[in-house]
């Protein structure tokens, strides 16, 4: 029903004023019929002349003329609303913290009954107003409680009273301004309740255009009802108490992320609505915005719920592909990403509370069910035993296996063959750009150069034994470069004397660079294999003859301005000596002082010398 919807929008931006009848409380309390019969059956014969036994008022009213007093009314009202057990509807309001206000006739402590460690504060005289508390739900019981019998509200007397001359001017004063503040919905009361259609002509008469709209809602409404309801500029709702409780409920829950997101409602009552939902949860605020950043359970594993509608996507028919999985940011195994643009409907719930909403642009990354594998490498001559505990993901033609750790990342795919008579494997390893334990590093890339080498290596996963790898020359070379390199950092540490800050992966130049730096530390001359021919011009002797073919020692200075970082030391090295062995492969005269040469290396090695001097 769209007034219905109108309620549940109002409520979701915290501007309902909830006014609650004894319709309410049935069926566990007494209704207003069947308090009025037990009062009648305490009367005489003389006393029930010409009264209705189903009018609570007038029956009532005879009782304490009868008694001459009002304790044997008490002591009824007493017995028929002690013992009584909250009922949905009440449960449901202890939830809906969106609701800052509720005004009850009821005498019966049902609503204050469901609300969990108090959370509520009742009024119902003026000294309690005194200690009003802005930041819980109040609750204002303007006909009195059947734990202060001397506030009731219950003769024609005391309800004529209540509007035109009340007992508790403050705290009707109170209860009247909610009429100008928010929008007022009455639920649980009957439209023959003479005394509340009173009550809605005082407040029209008394504040007109100012009051706010209201609400009626009642399990059914006839057309007579409806044409004096509109009279009265109220709006009528067709539902039950439960029912509506539940839909306003549920609605906040299906709006969560989004009222929050678009400062519907405050962060303060949104952070109560998760905690009832027993969500802890934190927001990061923006100008115009409130998102949620993280959220926790405070008590078991929050109950994660994904519902999704796609257009047709091949993937869902034929099943999830090896290939068709690829690493994502923030995923801890292999992904396939469904664009939002596949997607017709998705929703994210967290213990029932909705984490995005339909105009939020989402992509949805599925991942396959993780495994853990245990893989094992033996390899006897070289004295290596190594075990590793790798990630495995299973799909329809085969599976992937991932292993993580802070120095490489190594992925394993294993498929079946279309005829399914046999498998084949692809083996990647991918070292990470920057970590922290070189020993590590060692250790893993002696492991997969013995494994790469030795006859004798064996790889297994879990208790079944792979066939033997062969590899490239490419790939051995390739990780033999890794553990010299690795090797290399190491040995500088232990010249240093010091650790480095962080370890990058190999590659020539920073090669190039840790074995200059190893070379200065310990004083040592670097060889390079070189077979390069160097082309030059210098000046000569002319009384000197430089034939093709003879061999001289060649000497080259180089300036490094900057030094050499490695692992994030910078080392103060700014000078370089280079000598080689070189035979003339051309000498050219080009004026009476310069020639030029062309020589190359005679016995293949070039002879580097370092120093902190920036000219010797």
């Amino acid at each position: 029903m769209e007034t219905l919807n109108d309620i549940c929008s109002l409520v979701r931006k915290e501007d309902v004023t909830l006014f609650v009848g004894s319709g309410c409380s049935i069926p566990v309390a007494p209704p207003a019929s069947a308090l009025s019969k037990k009062f009648y059956e305490e009367l005489n014969d003389s006393m029930r002349e010409g009264v209705d036994e189903n009018n609570l008022q007038e029956t009532s009213s005879r009782l304490m003329l009868q008694e001459g007093d009002s304790l044997k009314r008490d002591e009824i009202i007493k017995m028929s609303f002690s013992g009584l057990t909250p009922q949905a509807f009440h449960n449901n309001m202890a939830l809906i913290p969106h609701i800052h206000t509720i005004i009850t006739t009821n005498y019966d402590t049902l609503i204050e009954d469901a609300f969990c460690c108090g959370g509520i504060q009742v009024f119902r005289k003026d000294s309690e107003c005194c200690c009003f508390q802005e930041r819980q739900t109040h609750l204002y019981k303007i006909h009195g409680d059947v734990n202060e019998l001397g506030s009731i509200v219950l003769s024609t007397e005391d309800y004529r009273r209540t509007i035109k001359s009340p007992s508790q001017p403050i705290l009707w004063n109170h209860v009247l301004s909610e009429f100008t503040k928010h929008h007022v919905v009455f639920v649980g009361y009957s439209l023959s309740d003479g005394n509340i259609l009173n009550l809605i002509e005082y407040v029209k008469d008394m504040f007109g255009s100012e009051a706010k709209g209201m609400y009626m809602v009642a399990p059914t409404i006839s057309e007579v009802q409806k044409k004096k309801l509109s009279s009265l500029g109220i709006k009528p709702v067709i539902s039950d108490a439960e029912k509506f409780s539940a839909s306003v409920l549920q609605s906040l829950k299906d709006h969560y992320a989004e009222d929050l997101h678009c400062l519907n409602c405050s962060e303060e009552t949104a952070a109560k609505f998760a905690l009832l939902n027993n969500l802890s949860i934190s927001l990061k605020r923006k100008v115009s915005e409130v998102n949620i950043n993280g959220y926790s359970a405070l008590k078991g594993s929050p109950n994660v719920q994904l519902h999704m509608t796609t257009k047709p996507i091949e993937l869902f028919t034929k099943g999830f592909s090896v290939s068709d999985f690829t690493d994502v940011e923030f995923g801890s195994g292999p992904m396939v990403k469904i664009p939002s643009e596949d997607l017709q409907h998705l929703e994210t719930r967290v213990n029932g509370l909705r984490f995005d909403w339909d105009e939020m642009k989402q992509d949805l990354y599925i991942g396959p069910v993780e495994k853990s594998v245990q893989m094992r490498l033996s390899v006897p001559s070289r004295g290596i035993l190594e075990e590793w505990t790798m990630s495995s993901y299973g799909a329809r033609d085969g599976v992937l296996m991932k292993w993580e750790c802070p120095v490489l990342s190594l992925k394993v795919v294993i498929r079946i063959n279309e005829n399914g008579t046999g498998i084949t494997g692809d083996f990647n390893m991918t070292v990470k750009d920057r970590y922290e334990n070189n020993d590590l590093a060692i250790r893993i890339f002696t492991a997969i150069c013995a494994y790469l080498e030795c006859a004798d290596a064996e790889l297994s996963l879990n208790k079944g034994k792979l066939q033997k790898y062969t590899p490239t020359h490419d790939k051995i070379r390739i990780v033999k470069l890794w553990l010299e390199y690795a090797s290399i950092l190491k040995s500088i540490e232990l010249a240093y004397g010091e650790k480095f800050k962080y370890y990058e992966p190999y590659d020539k130049d920073r090669m190039e660079a840790a074995s200059i730096v190893l070379a200065y530390l310990r004083k040592e001359v670097r060889l390079v294999n070189s077979k390069r021919i160097l082309s030059f011009d210098c000046t000569y002797s002319p009384d000197y003859d430089y034939p093709v073919g003879s061999t001289y020692a060649v000497v080259g200075k180089r300036t490094l301005e900057k030094g050499i970082e490695v692992g994030g030391i910078c080392f103060p090295i700014f000078h370089e000596t280079m000598m080689f062995n070189g035979r003339i492969l051309e000498n050219t005269r080009l004026d009476e002082k310069t020639m030029h040469f062309r020589m190359e290396n005679k016995d293949g090695v070039e002879r580097y010398v370092y120093s902190d001097v920036v000219d010797e």
